[in-house]
């Protein structure tokens, strides 16, 4: 028995290698198929350039997919996100590649070409801004509605200065000064034009006159601020270390409308009918006194000299452990800009509470505070230590910020 079936197992293979001789496989490549014609660039717009990994560029030509899923675009091998198509118009986003003599790369998915475009230009999507001395450490920053920005800094002789820089240029002008010491101040334009300054945890509130000038005490409150925001009807809304939120009006009466206990408020911005919040506390843990950072937010009652009660929008330490928030605002589509000592130091909240990462690997880290002009550009104070000194960093967003009420 165990010879026969030696001899069977020979014959066996031979039947197996038959049956499996015609079953081919379909070749991947059909060498008689035409294929898609070659997709032809005719130009991309804008034609200097564009700000890399946000700038919406449109490439114009032929052959290209209606399907924006089958038409892709890289950049020294790296992917661009399409937006939209058409036979002859792309719309699209390059990567994060930046340089000045680059070549765009797109196929389309069928054709067994594709084609190059150069050289064009991605720049880098932030820069330092304003006209500030080696002498001046830049303090804070505010825009007005014409997008003339105005800066306020101390120097070596410890004086607090105020400038203003109008748009398109570098010149600036003295606007004021403030004679009181300032720490790290808050500073918005409210709608009459005065410039209110909050001192950092201090009871008095501040302001410089429409115009400019030396500033001023403008009311006293029972309990320390350092943040504040505007509503559409010009009231203020302003927290700090007090604990507390009040409002004041137009006539410098104030009333606590929300109490939060033993949260320092770190930063506070207004928007749709909320006042949102980065709450800070402190506990003791085993590993020592910690910090705990969270964002909530008020709905506010229409004619009413209250808030109401505060909900939980994120909890930044579980999300980002001991890197802290110093400041927020907003983009005119809800996603919420926060301004972080992290390493990629601005992290974006979306409306659907998921969070990313803004422009990651690019930015310099810590962004202290963040400020929209009256475009699609986003501001920070970037602090280095060696040498010690202050920049103003300005990023293109690709965004407009949401309404600014004091302006």
């Amino acid at each position: 028995m165990y010879g026969k079936c030696i001899i069977c197992f020979p014959f066996l293979l031979f039947i197996l290698f038959l049956g499996c001789e015609n079953e081919k496989p379909n070749t991947v490549w059909d060498p008689n198929a035409d294929g898609k014609p070659q997709p032809v660039i005719e130009s991309i717009e804008p034609a200097e350039g564009a700000y890399a990994g946000l700038q919406v560029i449109t490439i114009s030509g032929k052959n290209f997919s209606s399907n924006p899923n089958e038409n892709i675009l890289t950049v020294q091998g790296q992917p661009g996100t399409i937006l939209s198509a058409s036979g002859t118009m792309v719309t699209a986003i390059p990567p994060l590649v930046i340089g000045d003599s680059l070549t765009l790369h797109l196929d389309v998915i069928g054709a067994y070409y594709g084609v190059d475009f150069k050289p064009y230009n991605l720049r880098s999507p932030f820069n330092t801004f304003g006209n500030k001395k080696e002498n001046e450490f830049v303090l804070d920053v505010e825009f007005d509605r014409e997008g003339n920005l105005y800066f306020l800094v101390t120097n070596d002789a410890n004086e607090r200065i105020l400038f203003k820089q109008l748009a398109g240029d570098t010149s600036r002008i003295e606007y004021g000064r403030v004679t009181v010491p300032i720490g790290s101040p808050s500073m918005k334009f409210g709608p009459d034009g005065s410039l209110f300054i909050c001192r950092k945890n201090n009871k008095k509130f501040y302001r410089i006159p429409p115009g400019g000038g030396a500033s001023e005490q403008y009311i006293r409150l029972p309990a320390k601020v350092s943040t504040f925001d505007f509503d559409e009807d010009g009231n203020i809304f302003i927290g700090g270390s007090g604990n507390k939120i009040y409002k004041i009006k137009s006539d410098k009466s104030y009333t606590t409308v929300a109490d939060y206990d033993t949260v320092e408020i770190i930063s506070l911005r207004l928007f749709q009918n909320y006042v949102y919040v980065v709450g800070q506390s402190e506990m003791q843990t085993p590993q020592g006194l910690q910090v705990f950072q969270k964002i909530w937010r008020n709905s506010i009652v229409p004619a009413a000299d209250t808030l109401g009660e505060k909900e939980l929008v994120f909890d930044w330490s579980s999300y980002a452990g001991e890197n802290l928030i110093s400041a927020i605002t907003f983009a005119e589509n809800g996603d919420l800009y926060v301004a972080t000592d992290s390493e990629n130091p601005i992290t974006i909240i979306h409306p659907d509470h998921t969070a990313s990462i803004f422009l990651e690997g690019i930015l310099p880290s810590p962004a202290i505070g963040l400020w929209w002009d009256e475009g699609e550009y986003i501001y920070y104070i970037n602090e280095v230590t060696a040498p010690p000194d202050k920049q103003i960093i300005q990023v293109y967003s690709g965004k407009n910020g949401a309404p600014y009420y004091g302006r």
